[in-house]
């Protein structure tokens, strides 16, 4: 079972980011027309036994083909599957735009307190590297210089 072979037992709207039967999935039941998916930390519609992410079914479905990358949600909220929230990301773009870590502290990528120096640290990574920024006795500069540093070495897309 591939995505391309659920794909076409589906319909989905762009515009409002739902997935429905066209077909039934099961002999033994009768799903035409119903939601096709459950919320599993993301969407996700479940056929023969395994689970399909919803963002690459509606890929397929509007484009036609397996996407060439991963498929991102501009917004981070994987359950928002409207074609506008949807875009391709190299895995690299895709870890970039993700939310922040439950340890972090700072409430910033890439800003952490430094305990010996009692200063804010700011890096960033490019090319799997870290590169330091800098540190600072402000918080709302450290905040600045990762920004500054996202535009210097990111591509724009990726940001916003």
């Amino acid at each position: 079972m591939n995505y391309e072979e659920l794909a076409g037992l589906l319909n989905y709207d762009p515009k409002d980011g739902t997935l429905h039967w066209n077909s039934n999935p099961s002999p033994y039941l009768n799903y035409i027309g119903k939601e096709a998916g459950a919320k599993h930390g993301k969407w996700q519609v479940k056929y023969k036994g395994k689970r399909h992410q919803a963002s690459i079914l509606a890929w397929v479905i509007t484009h036609g083909e397996m996407p060439s990358k991963r498929v991102q949600h501009l917004d981070n909220n994987p359950l928002n599957i409207k074609l506008e929230n949807l875009a391709l990301a190299t895995h690299r773009e895709y870890t970039r735009k993700q939310c922040l870590k439950r340890n972090n502290r700072s409430g910033v990528k890439g800003v952490c307190w430094d305990k010996s120096r009692n200063k804010w640290l700011v890096t960033i990574k490019k090319d799997y590297k870290p590169i330091f920024i800098g540190r600072y006795d402000d918080f709302s500069e450290a905040v600045a210089a990762r920004k500054a540093a996202e535009a210097e070495h990111w591509r724009k897309e990726v940001i916003q």
